[in-house]
């Protein structure tokens, strides 16, 4: 089991403590993760954190509210160990219905809706990779 993950950048001499991401599993799951988004998507809001978890019975859960990219353009990859195993969609909520695909690659894309808002909370699926 992965206790923690640490990330340094090249050159670096040191490690602080916004460089290790926790990932030990309780119960219901492991430490939310949160993505690096792309593409010129961006949280939301404060109230809203982007992320996703696996939890114990290998389901990944994504939560939180992205605004202001392009249609059609990955938001975030998830990991190898986070992946469909094919393409998924998903209807979501947004200012109007919108439309999310996660690609077998681990990609997720809105495909339709309002850029303004769109929520990722309830987007569940079985980790196939």
């Amino acid at each position: 089991q992965k206790l923690a993950e640490i990330s340094v950048a090249a050159r670096a001499t040191t490690i602080v403590a916004a460089n290790i991401a926790d990932r030990r599993k309780t119960l219901t799951g492991e430490a939310w993760i949160t993505p690096t988004l792309g593409n010129g998507w961006t949280q939301f809001n404060a109230y809203t954190p982007v992320g996703y978890m696996k939890d114990a019975l290998g389901f990944v859960h994504l939560r939180g509210a992205i605004k202001n990219g392009t249609l059609n353009t990955t938001v975030f990859t998830l990991p190898g160990e986070y992946r469909p195993a094919s393409s998924i969609g998903f209807a979501t909520n947004s200012a109007t219905t919108s439309s999310i695909t996660i690609s077998g690659a681990g990609a997720l894309s809105p495909s339709a809706g309002s850029t303004t808002c769109i929520y990722l909370d309830g987007i569940t699926f079985r980790a196939e990779a």
